[in-house]
């Protein structure tokens, strides 16, 4: 595309790399890699990093998880519950921001050295916006821009003097469950207008993360396969924050939903700096559904972004999906400026490196106990002569001072193993018991007759009757494929809610492909109406 002017921006050798990943789970792709923190972010190697659906609270953070070496941390934790959501971005000391803040709205504690430009709007406001933010899904940190000077206050590269980057995790609409539409239109529209707001403040803007939405159909197999996906209300809304040259269509929308919540006639954009620099590329989705294991014939979507203001157009030097690094159901996104950014002296207060419990200043449960001095039961004394225990213990033959430990021995019986025969036996009398372990188990000739009454089967093995009670069921095998299917649950709201199905077992991926799942589908059981 054509990259809008930088607006006075010089274009310097030196890059900057910011990289966005949808982790997961941040203790789990630490898991899953093997990793520390620290070799998990040098492998990332980004100056900033921005890390979504952590999925970990405060409480949860140890010594390993808040901070890694060489970088400070700035997290934004779900109030809402555990387990949900959250965010972090990870700056390198080399380029500590000066300014941070936590959610889009303003409704937390508003510190000194926030990022400021807020909008007393009624979206701003709104408490649906104010829901959404206690479920942690931004973070801002703005860095100086080293090209400025004197930094903020500093006029030497025109318009900016400052780069804000903005860190989100969007919130999703099902297509099944409507209920969310007007939060995330909220979200959307509360963005646009931070962002809005410092721009006129003269600073640069850099929105990245899981924005749950593809902007074209080429950013989405399913909308391939199946282009109705894409028309649906709040992608509609989404688009119209993206510069023009980025996309096909009309800015307007003829959905009465989405001109309700239309955004101011603004000149603001954000430009989509992959497809400035791959336009036409295939194939690069972000994130690919684990359950039908579609990562392997890569049928997903790209709805992880690196957005920019357009007055750093000039300044996209690459970008890359590393559709390599595994970890997650998504896979990171980078995008590199030629950017030089400032060192602040001292990190933000956000920085979790002021955490309380991090920082010596608050004592935690576990160092109160291991502070109290351990109390030793005094040893038992036997005396002297004494060789043996009438109670069954043994001594282990060490003395110190009289004292000796003893070990009390636990009787114990030895277990055969049983035939399925063995359960349905009545139970034997003492007297019966006592008479069959004096005559041991009956023998059995070479005929079958055993030497006392009765006949004796042959011997079978145990884990033959053991397989015929629990036998595997009988395999459905796919039309497409003659392999075994898979068994699935249908979890759509309906009435065939919670009703089991066959389908192929192999990955999801575009009609045609004879690697991908075929169409084979069948109910477990006949539906029964009530």
């Amino acid at each position: 595309c054509d990259l809008p002017s930088g607006d006075g921006i010089t274009i310097l050798n030196d890059e900057m790399k910011i990289v966005t990943w949808n982790v997961n789970g941040l203790r789990a792709v630490l898991k899953n890699q093997g990793k520390d923190l620290t070799s998990f972010l040098e492998g990332l190697d980004g100056d900033v990093i921005c890390l979504q659906e952590t999925k970990a609270t405060r409480d949860q953070l140890n010594s390993t998880t808040y901070a890694a070496q060489g970088y400070n941390a700035y997290f934004s934790f779900s109030r809402a519950k555990t387990g949900y959501s959250g965010v972090v971005t990870f700056c390198r000391e080399g380029v500590t921001p000066l300014r941070a803040e936590e959610g889009l709205s303003g409704v937390f504690e508003r510190r000194e050295d926030g990022v400021g430009c807020y909008c007393e709007s009624s979206v701003t406001s709104s408490p649906e916006l104010q829901t959404l933010d206690n479920e942690g899904r931004c973070v801002m940190t703005e860095h100086a821009l080293e090209e400025c000077g004197s930094g903020l206050g500093g006029g030497g590269c025109g318009l900016g003097s400052s780069l804000v980057v903005v860190n989100l995790y969007c919130p999703r609409v099902d297509a099944d469950n409507q209920s969310r539409l007007e939060y995330q239109y909220k979200f959307y529209e509360a963005l646009i207008e931070r962002c809005t707001a410092m721009r006129s403040a003269g600073k640069h803007v850099v929105v990245v993360g899981d924005f749950n939405c593809s902007i074209q159909p080429i950013d989405s197999a399913y909308a391939q396969d199946d282009p109705t996906l894409l028309d649906t209300p709040s992608r509609k809304y989404f688009l119209q924050f993206i510069h023009s040259n980025l996309r096909s269509g009309s800015q307007s929308s003829s959905n009465p939903s989405v001109q309700a919540h239309s955004p101011c006639t603004d000149p603001f954009r954000l430009l989509d700096v992959f497809r400035c620099l791959h336009p036409d590329t295939q194939g690069a989705f972000s994130w690919w559904h684990t359950v039908t294991d579609s990562r392997k014939v890569n049928y997903g979507k790209r709805i992880d972004l690196i957005l920019c203001s357009s007055s750093l157009g000039v300044c996209v030097v690459s970008s890359e999906v590393c559709q390599g690094i595994m970890g997650s159901d998504h896979c990171p996104v980078t995008a590199s400026f030629s950017l030089t950014l400032g060192k602040s002296p001292r990190p933000p207060s956000l920085c979790s490196k002021y955490f309380a419990e991090f920082s010596g200043k608050q004592q935690t449960l576990s160092s109160l106990w291991s502070s109290l001095p351990v109390k030793v039961d005094s040893p038992l004394k036997r005396s002297h002569g004494d060789s043996s225990h009438g109670d069954g213990s043994c001594d282990d033959g060490s003395h110190d001072n009289g004292t000796h430990v003893t070990t009390k021995l636990k009787d114990t019986k030895s277990f055969t193993n049983k035939s399925i025969a063995s359960f349905f036996k009545p139970p034997c009398e003492k007297g019966e018991e006592e008479e069959d372990t004096l005559r041991g188990p009956p023998k059995c000739s070479q005929d079958g007759v055993t030497d006392m009454d009765g006949f004796c089967e042959a011997p079978k093995p145990l884990s033959s009757e053991w397989k015929c009670v629990f036998s595997a069921p009988k395999q459905v095998l796919c039309a497409g494929h003659g392999e075994p299917c898979v068994l699935r649950t249908a979890k759509k709201q309906g009435p065939n809610f919670n009703r089991q199905f066959y389908c192929c077992a192999r990955p999801a991926g575009f009609k045609g492909d004879t690697n991908a799942r075929c169409n084979f589908f069948m109910w477990t059981t006949k539906f029964r109406k009530t």
